[in-house]
């Protein structure tokens, strides 16, 4: 109810405004029209002049160039029927007219031109209001740039110093592998000369074990056959029976100490 009680408080007006500018439309083309009739006494003339001070006051815009034809043809009908007078002042009240409708414009025109400028100086202010938030969005922006680019500057120094540490550290590892393998290259060279030597004195040592072998059954068997020869001339000569079957004991122990050393022929 309160809604409606509103809505009818604006719509009247409006409703009210409309039709009497539809009223003062339909009196101004009625008393134009009877104005440009000829011969129009000078009885009618005066009561168009009187209607015409209500819708003058009531006057739309649009409507203006209409009244000043409507005071011309009055006055032009005064002056037809003789009467100047009324015709002057019919003039006057045109001239009058003009002036009032002259600065009526003029009033629009400064109002319009201060609506302008006041919608343009809110545009503007509008304008400027985001041109100043594109600013500080593009300052934020920026900032946040500069940091990452401080931040990625800063990780990508970090990643390279790890990565250099890490290459530096199997560079050093390396280094410590070759220098290992090369000392167990040595090394092994060494064994290898001491197993060559060894392996080169065994077979010495074994030429000669095997050579005494031989040479002590040699000369056991030379004794012995000394031996036999001597007992055979010298049947009593015991002593040097006994010094050759000591040179066969001593070979045979020589034999003895031989094998018993290991090493194999």
């Amino acid at each position: 109810m309160i809604n409606r009680l509103i809505i009818f408080t604006f719509l009247l007006p409006f409703i009210y405004s409309t039709n009497v500018a539809a009223q003062i439309s339909s009196e101004l083309i009625e008393i134009n029209k009877s104005a440009k009739v000829l011969y129009v006494k000078p009885d009618a003339l005066d009561r168009f002049m009187i209607q015409l001070r209500s819708i003058e006051n009531n006057i739309q815009p649009e409507q203006e160039a209409q009244l000043e034809e409507t005071y011309r043809n009055i006055a032009e009908q005064y002056i037809a029927n003789n009467h100047y007078n009324q015709a002057y002042q019919v003039y006057l009240k045109l001239i009058q007219f003009k002036d009032i409708t002259a600065a009526k414009k003029f009033t629009r025109s400064i109002d319009s031109t201060k609506t302008n400028i006041e919608v343009r100086r809110v545009n503007d202010g509008t304008e400027l209001m985001n041109l100043q938030n594109q600013v500080q969005q593009l300052q934020i922006d920026n900032d946040l740039l500069v940091s990452q680019r401080i931040n990625f500057k800063k990780y990508f120094s970090f990643i390279i110093i790890a990565l250099s540490t890490i290459f530096a550290l199997m560079l050093v590892r390396t280094a410590l592998k070759l220098i290992k393998i090369r000392a167990q290259l040595k090394e092994n060279k060494a064994k290898m000369k001491a197993h060559h030597r060894h392996g080169t004195l065994g077979s010495f040592v074994k030429g000669i074990v095997n050579q005494s072998r031989q040479k002590a059954g040699e000369i056991e068997d030379q004794a012995a056959e000394i031996g036999q020869v001597i007992k055979a001339i010298y049947p009593e000569d015991k002593a040097t029976l006994a010094l050759i079957n000591d040179i066969r004991a001593q070979c045979k122990e020589i034999i003895k100490e031989v094998n018993s050393s290991g090493i194999e022929a």
